[in-house]
Formats: C-alpha cells, structure tokens, sequence
C-alpha cells in the first residue's frame, strides 16, 4: 500500500513553506535538518548539517535562552507539547529592530527526537502597541494640558480687569502706551492657551471639514519657539484660498509635528525650513522642505519601517506613525532627500468637494 502523502518528505516541505511565519528542523544534537522558505529570507539558507548556533543569530541562543529550553526537552522525555519563549527584541547593525516570539516543538518518533522551532514575527504588532501607548500618553497630556490652559486663563482674565482698570484712570501717554503692549501680550498669550484647549479637547477618531492652512498656523504655536531656539527660519507658502480636505485635526497635528520636528533635527546649526500648501486637481498637498543633512540611498529605503532610527534617542516610529495618519486619511506621502542637501516631503490628501 503506497504511504499517505502526508508522510511524503517533499509534500511536508511543500506544506511548511505555506505557514506564514519561519520554520526551523534540527535534530537531536541540534543540527540543521530543514527550514522553510520564509526562515531562508529571514536568515539565509543553511548548509547541511550546520549546528543550530550557526544558523540563527546569537541573540536567539543568549537572550531567548533556546539551547536551555531545547536541552530541557531532549532530557524530559515526558514534555510533549509545544514550549512558548515570549517576545524579545532583535538588533540588527544592518536592519530596523524586529521582535519575535519562539515556539519550540519536540517532535518524538521510534525513539529518536527532533524539534520544531517557529519564528513568530511580531513586529507590526510591537509598532501598533507603542503608538496605541504613546496615543493614550498624548490623551493624558491633553487633559494636563487643558488644565494648565484653565488655570492660565484665569489669570489673563484677572491681569486684563486690572489693565482695563489702569486705563479708565490713566491720563499719562506714556503709561497708556506701556498698557497697550500689555493687553497685546495677553490676547497673544490667551490665543496660545486657547490653542492648548483646542488641541486637548479634539477627539482622535471625529474627521471634520479643515484647511491644511489651519493645521500648520495652529502647529506652529507650539513649535515656533522651539524652532527659533534652534536658529531654524520657518518660511510659509500658504495658498492664499485653500482646499477643504475631511480630516481629523488631532491625527493632522501630530503628522505636521512629526515632519517639522524631524526637519529640525535634521538642521546641524542654523537652517530654514519651508512650509508650503497648494491645490493640484482633486487633491490638497501639503510640502515640508528643510537645508539639513539629507539622507543616503540606503537610509532613505528604510525611514518609514518601524523602529528604524539613526538617532540615539529615537524610537524609529514618528515616520511610521505619519505614514499610517495620511493613509487614514485616504492619502500618500513621499519625499525628496539629497544627502547634504536637505529633504522635501509632501502629502497628498483628496480634496474635498
């Protein structure tokens, strides 16, 4: 009777490279015996009879502790099911930063032992989970921040009875004038804080009507501070009748925070950056210039994975996250980078009719 193809080497081979995660086969003494071809783009295709610490990246052998694990199933011949060695981080010097979990499978016929490794690839998952942190973090300073925006309100309206006070009294010039450039100070300080409000009441999921012009004046009050403290020139090109797109002013807010703030670090010493809006056809786009640093071809390749960064202090997600808004919105973004010369990104939305 012939053997049922389910036993057929080939016709398991054939059915491993369908899974959509890696697969790993070593034998007893650890050896290679077989991987799949989602293993094969993740690490290369191993020679016959390689041992296991030459196949896979150290840090699968040190950090997720698998000769550990796998010693213990070749000893305790009574463990049959699958073992699970939760997530951990993967550092590349070469790749963006992947997270993986492992589960190690023995396998035991007549007497001898193999063993299954599965490489789950839980990186998306690990990106989506850090931006739903940092989201409920910006909803936290949201409330912080409407709070201390109350508070400052308070006081502009105590500040402004008493200038209102000074004025029916005074009859100096001078004094009136000093006065004058006071209540200027508080309506630009009362704007400020009413931007503040503005911001932390939005809710992340309502889409209004809204002017890309809008996004980047109200933007630009928190950051035009920060952006002369850095000897960065902000420059607007503003149309002059901007296009309606349906966004949500929030999600718009941290796109542009994220571009501006990725220029400026891209600004060495004293830069400018040019912020410009425009109408083409059906669609609102919005273009962000800089005169930074520029990016090689091959950083360039990579910018939008998650957790690429070339920065220390970067988490590799705020292009990432800005990729995923403007998708949300129904549109794309792209750019323009010369290395040394500095670097253009624009994003396109529908232009609501």
């Amino acid at each position: 009777m012939p053997a049922a193809p389910f036993l057929n080497e080939r016709y398991l081979a054939m059915i491993l490279d369908q899974l959509p995660f890696a697969v790993l086969v070593i034998d007893e003494n650890f050896n290679y015996v077989f991987s799949n071809s989602n293993f094969n783009q993740l690490f290369g295709t191993p020679e016959q009879i390689r041992p296991l610490k030459e196949i896979v990246p150290q840090v699968f052998i040190k950090e997720a502790e698998l000769l550990n694990v796998l010693e213990f199933l070749k000893k305790d011949s009574s463990v049959e099911r699958m073992v699970k060695i939760p997530r951990f981080r993967f550092h590349s010097d070469t790749e963006e930063d992947q997270y993986f979990t492992l589960l190690v499978l023995p396998l035991r016929v007549n007497g001898t032992i193999h063993f299954m490794i599965i490489f789950q690839d839980h990186t998306e998952e690990q990106a989506e989970e850090i931006s739903s942190f940092q989201h409920a973090k910006l909803v936290a300073l949201g409330e912080m921040a409407a709070g201390i925006a109350h508070e400052i309100n308070n006081f502009l309206s105590i500040l402004q009875g008493h200038v209102d006070l000074a004025e029916m009294k005074n009859s100096d010039k001078t004094v009136a004038e000093h006065l004058q450039f006071i209540r200027k100070q508080i309506d630009s300080f009362a704007a400020f804080s009413k931007s503040i409000l503005n911001f932390s009441r939005q809710n992340p999921r309502e889409f209004v009507d809204i002017s890309l012009n809008h996004v980047v004046e109200e933007t630009l009050r928190f950051l035009q501070a920060r952006m002369r403290k850095n000897n960065v020139n902000v420059v607007l090109k503003l149309e002059k009748n901007p296009s309606v797109i349906r966004g949500n002013p929030s999600q718009l807010q941290q796109l542009l925070i994220n571009l501006l703030l990725n220029s400026k670090k891209a600004i060495r010493q004293k830069g400018e950056i040019v912020i410009s809006t425009r109408t083409v056809s059906d669609s609102a786009v919005l273009e962000i210039s800089d005169n930074g640093i520029g990016m090689s071809r091959e950083i360039a390749a990579r910018i939008f994975n998650p957790f690429f960064t070339t920065r220390k202090e970067g988490n590799g997600l705020g292009l990432n996250i800005c990729e995923k808004i403007v998708k949300n919105h129904g549109g794309f973004i792209n750019f323009t980078t010369r290395e040394h010369h500095g670097t253009t990104f624009t994003v396109t939305f529908p232009r609501r009719k």
